[in-house]
């Protein structure tokens, strides 16, 4: 750990506030462990991606010759799948204590 915080100092961050994001990434990853337990996904859910991706650029005038086969992506995108959901997770959490909690503002 002290040599993160080492390379972390070498490129001019400090080691409190790198603390304070893995502690706060920690707590996240606890809170979405608790609620929905492990992501994954399925491999047909992994080549429904790729299709996405692969539709997306094929719109924006990619050409087809270089996107990679689905073999060659497939960590990539159970990566990209993995932060998409987690993203959609934090933000339905957060949503739900909003609604939960009354806040009173103090002028």
């Amino acid at each position: 750990m002290e040599e993160l915080f080492d390379l972390l100092a070498k490129q001019g961050l400090n080691e409190e506030p790198a603390r304070e994001e893995l502690t706060a990434q920690a707590t996240i990853d606890a809170v979405i462990a608790t609620e929905v337990g492990e992501l994954t996904f399925t491999e047909d859910e992994l080549r429904e991606l790729y299709e996405a991706v692969l539709a997306q650029q094929e719109e924006s005038g990619a050409a087809a010759e270089v996107i990679p086969p689905f073999e060659d992506v497939r960590d990539q995108l159970q990566q990209q799948a993995t932060a998409q959901e987690r993203s959609l997770i934090v933000e339905q959490l957060v949503a739900s204590l909003r609604d939960e909690v009354e806040l009173e503002f103090f002028v």
